[in-house]
């Protein structure tokens, strides 16, 4: 073959003169891309150009200059690294070469997201010890997510929710039909935090910006106890396959409830449900179900959350969404004080470190303490309450308004502790004066 030489441009253009890089050490430019060719009489019999490492660039053969016969390559480059880069004849012999070396980008162009991304590194890999592999982070990565964990998935006419299996727990996990949306198709978690509870959760979508339209805002929490990791909202795109899950315990169940939800009916006394209800376990990929044999597993219910669904009431007919979790550290809300002289009302709670529960005819969602989420403004005169880990809180969600009730695991009075207020101190001081003089 005749000889065949690599070149640079010498200028900008194509065209112009030339510099013979053959046997040389060349450096690829700082953005990534640079063209190479190759000259000479025997140029057109090369068959292949490119590094003898195909996975440190990728070439694109990119024009042709038939008066001073040389044939134009496009390098880029994939990682940093030495390589050689050959022409190879027809023959398969090599009849030119140079090193390229490929340094590592000034910049890293990162995947667009409408909010903050973290990134953590993969592991090495031993045939390219110069390059380094981010991913972004994602707690849905985690092995105690709870689409990581679950097995299986148990569906019943009066569950008001779905029982989820999970592989480092003892007993299911009760997802309430107020966490599901089966309409959910695109969803943006707001960060990568994991929020210790619900309530932390709820307040941070709160107070991140607004969604685009037709996209859910979700995000984590611990869950069960700490054991999971779970988001705000299990939908189609949060949780596909719990819900996929879930659909197919549905669909195996609803065949039998148009017979045996007459028998069930019937077996109702006083509005209590016989404990043995009709209930169908399908596993994750499953088409069948599983028979359950007897009665269910049973809920684990801590006894704060067993008060709370056992007092709950809809005195307006509001048929408000609720959701409901025992603190596991103590948490901060904001209650409206309505009294007529508020200071005796901020000094009897100061006091006693208590407050006494809303009942009967003003308690419309069910017995308890009320109050609003962290930072509720234009509610008038209020306090900020501190209340203890073990207290039972439901949220409350009904006419475009969110709120909680609270209750200790027992007893009569919710203890709390003033950790903020909105009521000028010379009224607080004339509470206590009144307070005093009343003893």
């Amino acid at each position: 073959m005749a000889s065949v030489k690599f070149v640079k441009p010498a200028g900008q253009q194509l065209n112009g003169p030339t510099t013979v890089i053959s046997k040389t050490i060349q450096d690829m430019p700082s953005n990534g891309i640079m063209v190479i060719g190759i000259a000479g009489e025997g140029s057109d019999q090369v068959k292949k150009v490119g590094p003898n490492d195909p996975s440190t660039a990728t070439v694109e053969e990119i024009g042709k200059d038939a008066s001073s016969r040389v044939r134009w390559f496009q390098f880029t480059g994939k990682r940093a690294c030495k390589v050689l880069v050959d022409a190879i004849g027809a023959d398969g012999t090599v009849v030119d070469t140079f090193q390229l070396v490929i340094k590592a980008p000034a910049q890293i162009n990162l995947p667009k997201a409408s909010g903050p991304m973290e990134f953590e590194f993969e592991p090495d890999d031993p045939s390219r010890p110069s390059q380094s592999n981010l991913r972004v982070y994602t707690p849905r990565n985690e092995a105690d997510y709870i689409e990581n964990q679950v097995y299986a998935v148990g569906f019943g006419i009066y569950l008001f929710g779905c029982h989820v299996y999970c592989k480092n727990l003892d007993l299911p996990v009760l997802v309430p039909d107020s966490h599901i949306n089966f309409m959910v198709s695109k969803a943006e978690p707001i960060d990568t935090n994991i929020y210790p509870n619900l309530a932390s959760a709820d307040a941070a979508i709160r107070a991140a910006p607004s969604a685009p339209a037709g996209v859910t805002r979700y995000a984590f929490y611990r869950g069960a106890g700490g054991a999971l990791i779970v988001p705000t909202v299990f939908s189609p795109a949060t949780t596909p396959v719990t819900i996929q899950t879930l659909l197919t315990a549905r669909a195996l169940l609803a065949d039998e409830v148009q017979n045996d939800l007459t028998v069930l009916a019937l077996s109702i006394v006083v509005g209590v449900v016989l404990r043995t209800i009709l209930t169908r376990l399908v596993r994750v990929g499953s088409k069948s179900a599983d028979p359950l044999a007897g009665e269910p597993p049973p809920l684990r219910i801590r006894r704060a959350i067993g008060r709370l669904r056992n007092t709950a009431q809809d005195l307006l007919g509001k048929n408000p969404i609720r959701t409901s979790e025992v603190l596991t550290e103590p948490m901060t809300y904001r209650h409206s004080i309505t009294a007529d002289i508020p200071g005796v009302s901020y000094a009897r709670i100061e006091q006693g470190g208590s407050m006494r529960f809303s009942t009967g005819a003003n308690a419309h969602y069910g017995e308890g303490v009320y109050a609003w989420h962290p930072g509720q403004t234009k509610i008038g005169t209020y306090i900020d309450i501190q209340v203890p880990a073990g207290t039972g809180v439901e949220t409350i969600k009904v006419d475009g308004q969110s709120f909680v009730r609270m209750v200790p695991p027992e007893g009569n009075v919710l203890p709390v502790k003033i950790v903020g207020t909105n009521m000028p101190e010379s009224q607080i001081n004339l509470g206590r004066q009144v307070l005093k003089g009343g003893k």
